[in-house]
């Protein structure tokens, strides 16, 4: 997906696609940011911010980590081929969004 210019910085809480640092290389993939990660303004544009329930999205499972070679998580290319198969059957205890409110100004 083509990018959008950054007009706020990758801080706690704010949602973003996920992406490499190529430009326009974003995917359906979303996350949300733990921390502040300014170091992520280049390729990761913000869409959303969790306006409550941050205290939930620290409770989210963490153990699987990054994908691979940086944590246990899940393999992109058996992800985009398999979905929800395979986090089901090899990732058990993750967790997942069931429900999404939109605000709008």
């Amino acid at each position: 997906m083509k990018d959008e210019p950054v007009s706020t910085s990758n801080k706690r809480g704010t949602v973003c696609f996920t992406g490499s640092a190529a430009r326009d290389s974003r995917t359906t993939h979303v996350f949300i940011n733990l921390a502040d990660n300014k170091f992520l303004d280049e390729g990761s544009v913000p869409f959303g911010l969790v306006t409550s329930g941050m205290d939930v999205v620290d409770r989210l499972y963490d153990q699987y980590g990054d994908h691979a070679p940086n944590g246990k998580g899940p393999d992109q290319d058996r992800l985009w081929r398999e979905g929800n198969r395979y986090l089901l059957s090899e990732f058990p205890d993750l967790d997942y969004i069931v429900d999404i409110q939109i605000q709008t100004n």
